[in-house]
């Protein structure tokens, strides 16, 4: 039987991933380190919307989890570890944009909680500014 993530924490990912990284290289970055597969994070439409890429990404790997479930789980606790993204301070409207993205974080993280459990992560190789 395969193992598959709650369908309900998908858009809680969508959206944390969508606001706390503000522009796309670093997105895109932060993607190729968790990931860990350049060719899938290149597949996406980087032309795009922000919001369109992620929600490629995570349809993606939640539409074809028999073979993506360990990155779609890796994606998921590396982003509700994000524990401050103060980077986002020093954007215009930045306050705002950072209380957005804690509150995305803080919904993330409470759907996260039980799936930490599922898989032991002993070497973290994602980073997020101010993470």
């Amino acid at each position: 039987m395969t193992k598959r993530i709650n369908p309900a924490v998908l858009h809680p990912l969508k959206e944390a991933l969508r606001l706390t990284f503000w522009y796309k290289n670093d997105l895109r970055a932060f993607l190729n380190a968790c990931l860990g597969d350049r060719v899938l994070v290149a597949r996406l439409d980087w032309t795009a919307y922000k919001r369109e890429i992620v929600a490629q990404l995570v349809d993606l790997l939640a539409a074809d989890q028999h073979k993506y479930f360990d990155l779609l789980l890796n994606l998921l606790l590396a982003v509700a570890e994000v524990d401050d993204p103060r980077h986002l301070k020093t954007l215009e409207d930045g306050v705002k944009k950072y209380s957005d993205a804690v509150e995305a974080l803080a919904v993330l993280r409470k759907q996260v909680e039980p799936l930490s459990e599922v898989q032991e992560r002993p070497g973290r190789s994602c980073s997020a500014p101010g993470g």
